[in-house]
């Protein structure tokens, strides 16, 4: 099983040794730290391309993923590796022979759990604070991990290991995407100086694949976050939305595959709406006068300049959900996940 633990995954000479070892070298422990470059390079390919079958299984594995991760900055690659390692998690929460496996997994996690009733007859629950319940479980659809559901006693939470394995599973998102913050982007290229190559690689790869499937959703405006919903049915009203706005909408549409002649429909009912300007803006944006094709803004600068519209939607307040185009590609491939 793989322990989370950020004092492995932060150091950075365990992340050189690793980026610099070959499978040739003399020492056995460069050929072990080769295999463990090797294979994870192959599972952070095998998730943007959306291929289950690359596998890590080492804690060691984990931190070199999470320092590519953080030089490649880019956030859909992110999310999708680490919901990829949060899925082979779950089956080894769920297999765990031995509770304590599952203690010392939540202890890492800064989560105090202990066993009520027989181990023996399998007739027990897992005791959990409420507040790290409640944290937690709000990222989780299904009724059966609402509070009110649940056996509540002085302050403690009482579930079975199905919702506890659940409970984990988020804990340890929410634990990946705090170590990535941590991580400074250009220390970690700097570190992973070996791999420049195979950094390129992985972000033609994403590209590819992004571009790719982007363009197979277009069209569909369910499949946009509320955000944009927003901007646009505040187009169609007449409203005089921001610049960030219109900037934001504009190049969202952009990268999912919208033509200009489509995405200056969009903005005829803005109140200042002129179209001569509207393509020279369309045209500097996707880069075509430019040089510079910009990417919609991130779901935190959307929320600083007052343009993220949430709400109850589920799917936003995933703790992976940082970025709207993150949000539409989630939505092509399932459009009933929330």
């Amino acid at each position: 099983m793989i322990f989370p633990d950020r004092k492995t995954i932060l150091n950075r000479d365990l992340i050189e040794g690793i980026a610099t070892a070959s499978i040739s070298g003399e020492a056995q422990r460069d050929r072990e730290y080769a295999a463990i470059k090797r294979s994870t390079l192959a599972f952070i390919e095998g998730a943007i391309r959306g291929d289950k079958s690359a596998y890590i299984s080492e804690i060691e594995e984990l931190a070199f993923m999470t320092w590519i991760l953080a030089a490649l900055n880019e956030n859909i690659v992110t999310a999708r590796a680490i919901i990829r390692a949060r899925d082979i998690i779950e089956r080894q929460l769920a297999n765990a022979q031995h509770n304590e496996d599952l203690e010392e997994f939540a202890r890492r996690l800064s989560i105090d759990i202990s066993v009520e009733g027989n181990i023996l007859t399998k007739d027990h629950l897992y005791r959990v604070q409420i507040d790290d319940f409640a944290t937690y479980a709000s990222r989780v659809t299904g009724s059966r991990y609402r509070l009110s559901n649940q056996i509540v006693k002085n302050g403690y939470v009482y579930i079975q290991n199905e919702v506890l394995v659940r409970i984990l599973e988020e804990a340890f998102v929410s634990f990946m995407f705090s170590v990535i913050d941590d991580i400074d982007e250009e220390a970690a290229i700097d570190a992973l100086k070996p791999l420049s190559d195979d950094l390129a690689r992985l972000r033609d790869a994403y590209r590819k694949a992004h571009n790719r499937g982007l363009m197979e959703g277009k069209g569909n405006i369910d499949m946009f976050p509320p955000c944009m919903k927003e901007i646009i049915k505040n187009l169609d009203s007449g409203i005089n939305v921001s610049h960030m706005g219109r900037l934001a909408l504009a190049s969202f549409l952009h990268k999912v595959g919208y033509s200009e002649d489509e995405i200056v429909q969009y903005f005829r009912n803005a109140p200042d709406f002129e179209e001569n300007i509207t393509r020279y803006q369309i045209k500097h944006l996707s880069g075509e006068i430019s040089g510079t094709e910009y990417t919609p803004p991130k779901c935190e600068t959307m929320r600083s300049n007052h343009l993220c519209y949430m709400d109850d939607d589920p799917l936003c307040h995933r703790e992976w959900m940082k970025h709207p185009l993150t949000y539409y590609e989630v939505k092509r491939k399932n459009r009933n996940i929330r």
